[in-house]
This record gives C-alpha cells, structure tokens and sequence, in this order.
C-alpha cells in the first residue's frame, strides 16, 4: 500500500471536467479541492463548460502548456447548442485521446449501465471507469489513484506483459497464473490506446472481478469470519495487501493464494483441512467472529463463497452448495471465479 503517515507537497494534480451543466459541477468541486487521500497530492478542478459543439472546445487542449492529471467527462450533453452532429461524452473522449493518450478518462454520467437508457459497451470502452453522479463521493479516492497511477501502466521497451506483472507486484506464487490471465492484446508493441484498456482491465477485471484479488467480504469468508471478525486479524494478512496501481486505502484487496498461504500458516489449527478452519483458529478469533451461512439450512454451514442475491446486486456469504452460476454472468474468463447466486 501507499507509504503511511507521508505528507505530500508537490504541485497539485489536475482535474479537467467536460460538462454542459457547469452548475452541477461546482457542486463537487469543494469535494475535489478539499480531498486529502494518504498519499495522493491534493487536486484542483478546472471546468469546460460544454455550451456549443463539444469539438469546439477540444481543438485548443493541444495549445495547453499543462497536461491535466485526469480528464472527467459527461457522457450526454443535452444542453449543447449550435451542432448538427452532436458528439457525445464517448466520442469526445476518443477524440481528445488522440491528442492527449497519457491523460486517464473517466465518465459521471447520470446514465449508467442497467439504467433503461444505459450506455452500450462500445460507449463504455472509451472510459476507463464510468460513475453515477450519486456515486463520485465514494469513488473519489479511486478518481485520485487514477489521476496519480495511469503513467505506471504505460508500455516502454521489452516485454510488456512482464513489466506489467511486475508493476501489478503480485505475490511469487500468482506470478505466472496472472501472467497467463493477461489479455493476448498486452503484448510488447506501443500503441496509442494500449495504456487506457490496459487500465479498463485492470479496474474492471483485476480489481473487480474475484480470482486473483478478493474485497473484504470475500477475504473474511476465506478465513471463516464476519467481516468484523476480519477486522481483529487484519493485520496479519498485510503481506497479502494488493499495492499495485489504483489501489486505495478505502477499498483494500487481497491477493487470494497469499491470504491462503497466511491463514493457515498463522493457524493454531495444525490439522485445519480448509481455509475457513483454520481462519476460526486464529489468535483473538472467537466463535462470535465466526462467518454465518446466508442461508443457513441446515443450521452450522459453513460459508465457503460469496453469491448475489437475486435480483439486485446484493452479495453474502453463503455455503457453495446453495448456490448456482450467475445466469448474469456470461464472461468466462481464465484465472477468474464464476460468479454466482444464491438458490437452486
């Protein structure tokens, strides 16, 4: 993770955000200016506001002497005047790429995925995160990590699968399996859009997705206990820690085989024969802190997964033989976990 107790004092990163509605942007950018994340520099906002063609106001970025930190940008600009070809926030963000490919974009965006007018996937690969405008409180630090991480991701000489690897900082032992579950396009050759999909996957698949890293939940489920339980032996799984690019102190993720190799390395439970025992043995872990099945039927499952409950997104721990495949869940992707839902 990022260096504890560092204070921060360089020049201040910054946020450009592309809006039609420059109004609702001055609502967060107390939020912004005022953030200070453990070591991030603290931000200030510029606004463009989008009042005619949104072309229009690209044109001069490349007459600009300082390159922003991170581009934020509204997908619909419904007040825009004066174009007879309205581009919107995807197409904008194509388009000032080709200027600045170094420069992280992401979208708030009243419409989100799910939503009956949602974005379409080729809407959204052109982002490398899309947010709801109710969601960017929560989300800020992750903005902050983005501003401050996109220039790890981006490919020099040699082999880029191994430079990325190495830059992801994986345990020895998931080393090889990641290296195996990078997409075939991460290959060695520099191309101007390489270093945004290269951060959409790691995002939206590395960070998101279980297999290789798990959130909180799913890490507590692991060694057999609630959440609060996980809280009381944090601290020995801090080895286990994912530091790579994007990480944040307010989401923390967990490499699963490092988690694995800790709990039953720091067991009392010699003869543990799986992972949510010998998490129940820990030092400070009584049956209080013990993981309880969703469904519980018969009383005493153990939760081994965690499953969506639908419909919804809600998640729990549940014992595996409660659950089914997510009928949702259409990528098959090698490295990764099937998702799952709770019933029969």
């Amino acid at each position: 993770m990022r260096g504890v107790g560092t204070t921060v004092t360089q020049k201040k990163l910054c946020f450009l955000w592309f809006d039609d509605d420059e109004a609702r942007v001055e609502k967060y950018r107390g939020a912004i200016e005022n953030a200070e994340f453990e070591g991030f520099r603290r931000a200030s906002l510029e606004v463009i506001a989008v009042t005619g063609p949104v072309v229009d106001e690209i044109a001069p970025l490349e007459q600009r002497t300082r390159r922003p930190d991170l581009i934020i940008m509204d997908h619909v600009f419904s007040r825009a005047r004066g174009a007879t070809l309205k581009l919107n926030g995807a197409s904008a963000a194509h388009l000032v790429r080709r200027i600045w490919p170094e420069v992280p974009i992401i979208c708030v965006t009243a419409m989100l995925p799910g939503k009956p007018k949602k974005l379409d996937q080729e809407d959204l690969s052109e982002y490398i995160a899309t947010y709801g405008y109710g969601e960017l409180g929560d989300q800020l630090e992750t903005a902050f990590a983005i501003a401050t991480d996109f220039k790890l991701l981006l490919a020099r000489r040699g082999n880029y699968r191994r430079q990325l690897v190495d830059r992801l900082k994986p345990p020895t032992v998931e080393r090889e399996s990641l290296m195996r579950a990078l997409p075939s396009e991460f290959r060695s050759q520099t191309h101007a859009t390489t270093q945004h999909r290269v951060a959409r996957w790691v995002l939206g698949v590395l960070m998101e997705r279980p297999g290789f890293l798990y959130d909180r939940l799913r890490a507590a489920t692991l060694v057999g206990v609630s959440e609060e339980g996980f809280s009381k032996v944090e601290n020995l799984f801090e080895p286990a820690l994912y530091g790579g690019p994007f990480a944040t102190i307010r989401r923390p993720l967990w490499w699963v085989r490092e988690l694995t190799q800790i709990v039953f390395a720091k067991s009392k439970d010699t003869s543990a024969g799986t992972a949510q025992l010998a998490g129940r043995s820990l030092e400070g872990i009584g049956s209080g802190d013990h993981s309880k099945c969703y469904v519980n039927a018969p009383p005493g499952d153990i939760p081994d997964v965690v499953a969506r409950l639908a419909p919804g997104t809600e998640v729990h721990a549940v014992a595996s033989k409660h659950t089914r495949r997510d009928p949702e869940d259409v990528a098959a992707l090698p490295g990764f976990e099937t998702l799952l839902v709770i019933g029969g």
